[in-house]
């Protein structure tokens, strides 16, 4: 099992940076690899979308909302075919005007032989796809 660490500070207020997390639009537009997502509901406690993602492969992916405390705590769980999963928790804290995320994306390609050929590979893009729509979202958003 694998874990990647998330820490960053947003210069706006908490119910902005909740949003760009919780609106299912966002993260075709955002998140890099991410290329389409299918759902019904928005993001709630339960709610369960699947996304067209590229990570590794090409490959459509379930996904449940597991946590959902609005502007505090979000997770959600990925389901990939053979056993893996992915967990991601991100918790959010109004510091002044502005907003501190941190959290974790924990994941295990649920066979040894997949993991020792994808681990690193699918880490780098995650990591990049996180750094890349933070820093897209910091760009369209400052004043």
């Amino acid at each position: 099992m694998k874990e990647i660490i998330i820490k960053e500070k947003f210069d706006y207020p908490l119910d902005k940076v909740w949003e760009m997390f919780v609106d299912l639009e966002n993260f075709p537009k955002y998140f890099k690899y991410v290329n389409k997502v299918f759902y019904n509901e928005k993001m709630s406690l339960g709610s369960v979308w699947y996304d067209f993602a590229s990570f590794v492969v090409p490959i459509i992916v379930k996904h449940k909302t597991t946590v959902f405390e609005k502007e505090k705590t979000l997770g959600f769980e990925v389901y990939i075919p053979f056993r893996g999963f992915v967990k991601e928790r991100v918790n959010f804290t109004q510091k002044g005007d502005s907003t501190e995320i941190d959290g974790n994306l924990v994941f295990d390609f649920g066979n040894p032989i997949f993991s020792f050929l994808f681990d690193k590979l699918f880490e780098k893009r995650m990591k990049e796809s996180i750094d890349g729509a933070i820093s897209k979202f910091k760009r369209e958003n400052s004043a």
